[in-house]
């Protein structure tokens, strides 16, 4: 329940709450998870998390004071991101075998396997062995989180995310759009961006409406994991693609690209119908939905109190 607003709470208070519920949660992963792969990869889902907070009241913090404490944010997930990123590109490779499930297939992957267990292992040991990288970060969160008193959320009601829901809603309408018609994998992680922040979005605002808005936020959350799972292919590709010597035979290695070729395929032929239907709304229709149901919250006349 922690990552909603609450209908007794102002837009301030309901957003610095949530963000210092996020940041809290980060530095207690980083300074006492003992699993510390598992501590860096919660960490970076907080920050993720707290990102899309920012974006919801951009129009109340004001553009300058947004780009500082995002990029903030984004530059200190990157910090944490080298031995999760090694892990994911393990993980991609697994689900693909499992995917097609074929003997025929099976020679395709193991020399690539191999090599990216052996990167993930090197890049876990160097994880493990450095914690003054993991204390500097948890340092920025900590200048982060006495900020939060800065945050200059002053509207009362709903005018405080208005502008925020609506533009993120737009930009996936838009990335949407041009992922389609371009077939680029770089448009295809830039709507997957947009999509991950409007489900954030609606789980933020789901206490206005729980059933209807829990569904559509479900609905932009399995689109997020399809574009994600798509991006996960497109950085192995890339992987594969700048050192092939080192992930097997030639021919093994188109094998396994016209695999992952398909796959992406799939799963963009999976999203595009869901995509219409989570964008089939105007930005300016969607938004002043969203509101009704906001309203109506606050007037007492349904969804849960909070």
């Amino acid at each position: 329940m922690s990552y909603r607003l609450k209908r007794k709470e102002t837009p301030r208070q309901g957003v610095r709450r949530v963000a210092d519920e996020q940041l809290g949660r980060a530095l207690e992963s980083l300074r006492e998870a003992p699993d510390r792969a598992e501590a860096v990869h919660d960490a970076r889902k907080r920050l993720k998390k707290l990102r899309a907070v920012v974006r919801l009241v951009r129009d109340e913090v004001g553009e300058k004071h947004h780009r500082h404490v995002n990029a903030r944010l984004r530059d200190a997930a990157r910090r944490l991101s080298e031995a999760r990123d090694a892990e994911v590109l393990v993980e991609t490779l697994q689900k693909l075998r499992r995917h097609f499930d074929a003997v025929t297939y099976a020679r395709a992957f193991d020399g690539a396997e191999r090599e990216l267990a052996r990167r993930r292992d090197a890049a876990t040991r160097a994880l493990l062995e450095e914690g003054e990288r993991d204390e500097q970060v948890a340092e920025e969160l900590e200048a982060a989180r006495a900020g939060l008193a800065d945050w200059p959320v002053d509207a009362k009601g709903w005018s405080a995310f208005s502008g925020g829901l609506e533009r993120v809603y737009r930009r996936g309408r838009k990335a949407s759009a041009a992922a389609y018609e371009s077939g680029r994998a770089e448009d295809f992680h830039e709507w997957r961006k947009r999509v991950k922040y409007l489900w954030y979005h609606l789980r933020l605002l789901q206490t206005a409406w729980p059933s209807v808005l829990e569904a559509t936020g479900g609905e932009a959350k399995r689109l997020s994991d399809l574009l994600g799972d798509d991006h996960d292919l497109a950085v192995l590709r890339r992987t594969l693609a700048a050192e092939p010597d080192a992930f097997g035979p030639p021919l093994e290695l188109e094998a396994l690209d016209g695999l992952i070729a398909g796959r992406s395929a799939e799963l963009r032929a999976e999203a595009q119908p869901l995509g219409r239907r989570l964008y089939a709304e105007k930005p300016k229709a969607f938004r002043k939905r969203i509101e009704g149901y906001w309203r109506a919250w606050q007037d007492g006349e349904g969804g849960r109190t909070g």
